[in-house]
């Protein structure tokens, strides 16, 4: 259990309420398996790497249009693993990884969205790619697995993260959720507390 002052779009309707979180299972769980408790602030406070030749966080940005454009605040990310291997890959008859294609894939369905997208070297997530993560400063992240490097999967990703972009927490209700998305949650994370609520 974590005991935290969170962003007031994520809290209580009572400023100075703390958010209690309960996490009790990651996203391949059902929807809502988390509880949030609002308590009083005075009430809370009682109580595998990847080497394959670059650094995994020095991916290529990309968003289909400007390159010099300004990251909002609140912009929604999708992170794409561009050296996923599925298991039928093999170098007799792959050019390149899964992870490429894919990667190429959803960078055209996002041109002119609402959403901004990069390449990484790895997500580590070797058992079960292809492999994306969806995240926004003060919001849920998810990482997404197990795709087909293909063009409805591709769309499927970008529709959740402009959802994802258009909700305030990062929570897109389960009924609303592309069919292309539906099985294929690895985690959830929690937004990091702020630097001055910490």
């Amino acid at each position: 259990m974590r005991v935290s002052r969170i962003p007031a779009h994520l809290s209580g309707p009572v400023p100075g309420v703390v958010a209690v979180i309960y996490t009790q299972g990651l996203a391949g769980c059902k929807p809502g398996n988390d509880k949030v408790r609002f308590l009083s602030a005075t009430r809370a406070c009682a109580g595998r790497g990847c080497t394959r030749g670059r650094n995994p966080l020095d991916g290529r940005e990309t968003d289909g249009t400007d390159d010099n454009q300004d990251t909002a605040p609140m912009t929604t990310w999708i992170t794409i693993c561009d050296t996923c291997k599925r298991d039928d890959w093999s170098e007799a008859t792959h050019q390149r990884p899964h992870g490429e294609d894919l990667a190429e894939l959803v960078e055209k369905a996002a041109r002119g969205r609402t959403v901004r997208t990069r390449r990484v070297s790895c997500l580590m997530g070797c058992k079960h790619g292809c492999n994306v993560a969806i995240q926004a400063n003060g919001k849920l992240a998810y990482t997404l697995g197990d795709f087909l490097p293909d063009s409805d999967a591709a769309a499927a990703i970008v529709d959740y993260a402009e959802m994802h972009a258009n909700s305030d927490t990062g929570r897109v209700p389960f009924r609303e959720w592309p069919q292309g998305v539906k099985g294929h949650f690895v985690t959830r994370h929690p937004p990091l507390p702020n630097a001055d609520d910490a």
